[in-house]
């Protein structure tokens, strides 16, 4: 029979290991996302270029059924950032023709509009999934 003293470290060690994940990130928090030396905010200004392609058919990559699916869309991006508040002005808005046109509701969508709509964290982490796995999975 061994002694439950024995086995206190070794339970103590295995603990400290479990709890690890709960003492916080062990990556530093993103500070500087808005600067022009941020990889973050180059990224953001060649995905909005990109957007803003789309919609202004200056892409020729894509059909023009493609461009109007696009167009047809009503949409916000936006980043923040608890430590830099600065990158509240990385956002991009498309308000489509529909809704500009529309009789009734907003006719305009900025930082401040509220979409009513499904979670979409869900479907782009499905989608991830079925991107990276295979069908056996």
């Amino acid at each position: 029979m061994h002694s439950p003293l024995l086995s206190l470290p070794l339970v103590l060690l295995l603990s400290s290991c479990t709890w690890a994940d709960f003492l916080g990130p062990s990556y530093p928090v993103p500070a500087d996302l808005s600067s022009n030396q941020s990889l973050v905010a180059e990224s953001w200004k060649n995905v909005t270029s990109i957007l803003q392609a789309y919609i202004s058919d200056g892409d020729q990559r894509v059909t023009s059924e493609e461009t109007e699916q696009i167009k047809n869309l009503t949409f916000s991006l936006g980043m923040f950032s608890l430590n830099d508040p600065a990158a509240t002005e990385l956002q991009f808005h498309y308000t489509s023709p529909e809704i500009v046109n529309s009789l009734n509701g907003t006719h305009h969508v900025d930082q401040d509009s509220i979409y009513r709509i499904a979670s979409l964290t869900k479907v782009f982490t499905v989608l991830a999934g079925l991107l990276n796995l295979n069908d056996t999975y």
